[in-house]
């Protein structure tokens, strides 16, 4: 890591401006060259009593941005990005409240990435999100 961090660099990544990706990775949906693809799940409808979930993906990747400012990640040696291809391919929308839809659109999403030899990591969500991927 450089001593003296570019200006040109560190304006791009500060956390209050630009584009809100999770860890300041394009938004993308063109899956070529694509190593690892991040997605959200904005549901919450499997809560009981205490709905709020459905906002997870949006504060994890505000979240993301503060962390984004420096590319090496104790306690490895390299930049994540400088060896993969990193890409937030959005949120999975379905009908709030629809449980069925939900799945059936993540286990879709999901089955898309896959087929295409891009690993995920998903942003949810209640508990129930991590149940579609796994199917």
């Amino acid at each position: 890591m450089p001593e003296v961090i570019d200006p040109n660099t560190i304006l791009r990544r500060l956390p209050y401006q630009g584009l809100v990706t999770f860890w300041r990775a394009p938004y993308v949906q063109d899956l070529e060259g694509v190593d690892v693809a991040v997605y959200g799940v904005p549901f919450d409808a499997g809560t009981s009593n205490r709905p709020g979930a459905r906002f997870g993906p949006r504060a994890i990747r505000e979240q993301s941005c503060f962390i984004g400012i420096y590319d090496q990640c104790w306690p490895h040696d390299y930049a994540f990005k400088d060896r993969f291809r990193l890409v937030d391919y959005g949120d999975v929308v379905s009908f709030p409240g629809r449980t069925e839809d939900m799945v059936a659109a993540v286990e879709e999403t999901v089955s898309n990435l896959v087929d295409r030899n891009v690993a995920t990591l998903g942003l949810g969500g209640d508990h129930l999100t991590s149940y579609p991927p796994l199917r």
